[in-house]
């Protein structure tokens, strides 16, 4: 009897193990989707930029000859139609070839011509992307200013392309005419303000003749967040943990990349130890549009920005600094406070630093016009003061202060540098003295 119901039991378990497995073989199983956590990007801090929107020149001189230029700058109509005409210049049969200061004078002072003034030394690599270059450009130690003049005694129009501190040239031929000169682009200039070309050693310094109103301007202080630059600069951000300096400063780490806050000047320096440090080739600028990109994923740029210095190091790679205008005029700061700047390292094919400040400029408050010194006086002030020998450079630009009811005023000054790489700035109007500061 026991026997039977055993068999009994077995063949109930077998026949529900039948119908099960027919079961699982013809139903159709009802799936539900599993959600995972997304990503939320964080806030865009500005807006995003080309190679074209920050490889930009700080001026544009129009020659006329017999000793008459006028310059137009980046907030004037004149100087957006010249950059907007440039990407259709062509140029080829590049020579490398010497030009005295004498001789740059000379077409300067009695050639018509026209003068982009990089703020920086360009790389060549970078002017594929500016201009229409046929051919290659001869390895040179770099560009900042294209000059377009006509030659009365050839009859052919020339580009020169000419280097800070040097007389080395690369000359080239272009599409342009004198036609095209003298009835389109110096019509553009002809009614700007008048500027006087001043030698000091080999460098050419244009100065305005008469008084120019810049405006001394109050914005509102803003900042970026920490919390931001983590959820931007950190792949996976919770996995981050911070370790407090002895100086007061907070390290943020996932064990790889390191992010430093430094609250005192509300900066941020960002390292990447885990870069590529085999090639330090820079094909065809790459590390410019690699640059850009990645301030373009960080959220963008808080206003206008120029690179305004490029410098290579054999086993630290090249660094980049780009910086701020306001209303066409580069923006400086006293040290140790980087604001206006935003600096980038890049190591091998690799963005292995990266450096700016969290403070930025908010709403619009109210502004002042002031009259700057003429070059005359700027000039004369110099030679009483014993630095008018030995300047590289001359320029208006403006030196931002932080206010105690949290603005930023932004002063017009005269940048002044000097070959032996010093800088000084003079108050623009001439009343206030001097200081030396070191700017970069």
């Amino acid at each position: 009897m026991i026997e039977r119901i055993k068999s009994m039991v077995l063949i109930i378990l077998v026949l529900f193990s039948i119908l099960l497995t027919w079961q699982l073989w013809n139903s159709q199983p009802n799936f539900e989707v599993l959600k995972t956590e997304s990503y939320i990007a964080p806030p865009p801090t500005g807006k995003p930029k080309e190679i074209t929107d920050v490889a930009l020149p700080i001026q544009v001189i129009f020659h006329y000859g017999k000793e008459r230029h006028t310059v137009s700058l980046p907030s004037m109509a004149q100087y957006r139609i010249v950059l907007e005409k440039m990407s259709g210049w062509y140029f080829d049969d590049f020579k490398q070839l010497y030009f005295s200061t004498d001789e740059l004078k000379e077409i300067a002072q009695n050639e018509l011509g026209l003068e982009i003034v990089y703020p920086t030394n360009y790389d060549t690599t970078l002017f594929p992307y500016l201009l229409n270059v046929k051919g290659e450009i001869p390895s040179f130690q770099g560009v900042n200013r294209i000059w377009i003049y006509y030659d009365a005694k050839e009859e052919v129009t020339y580009g020169l392309f000419l280097s800070k501190g040097s007389n080395m040239v690369i000359q080239a031929r272009t599409v342009l005419t004198s036609a095209d000169l003298q009835n389109f682009y110096l019509g553009l200039g002809n009614n700007l303000p008048s500027y006087q070309l001043y030698i000091s050693g080999r460098n050419m310094l244009y100065l305005p003749n008469e008084p120019i109103s810049i405006k001394r301007v109050w914005y509102k202080k803003d900042t970026i967040s920490i919390d931001n630059m983590i959820d931007s600069l950190f792949i996976d951000p919770s996995l981050t943990r911070q370790i407090k300096e002895r100086d007061g400063s907070i390290i943020y780490t996932d064990g790889n990349r390191a992010l430093q806050y430094l609250d005192f000047n509300q900066s941020i320096s960002y390292h990447n130890p885990l870069v590529d440090d085999t090639q330090n080739t820079d094909p065809k600028g790459k590390s410019f549009l690699d640059s850009i990109h990645f301030i373009n994923r960080q959220g963008g740029w808080n206003g206008d920005y120029i690179i305004s210095k490029i410098s290579s190091d054999g086993f630290r790679g090249k660094n980049m600094v780009y910086r701020e205008m306001v209303n066409s005029f580069l923006v400086y700061m006293k040290e140790p406070n980087p604001y206006g700047t935003i600096s980038i390292q890049i190591k091998g094919n690799f963005i292995s630093g990266y450096q700016r400040s969290l403070i930025r400029r908010g709403d619009y408050i109210s502004h002042q016009t002031i009259d700057i010194a003429t070059g005359e006086q700027l000039m004369d002030w110099l030679e009483k003061k014993g630095k008018r020998e030995g300047i590289q450079e001359i320029y208006p630009a403006y030196l931002a202060t932080f206010t105690d009811d949290n603005m930023i005023r932004f002063d017009p000054v005269w940048i002044i540098k000097y070959e032996n790489n010093s800088t000084i700035y003079l108050d623009a109007e001439l009343t206030r003295g001097e200081a030396e500061i070191g700017l970069e």
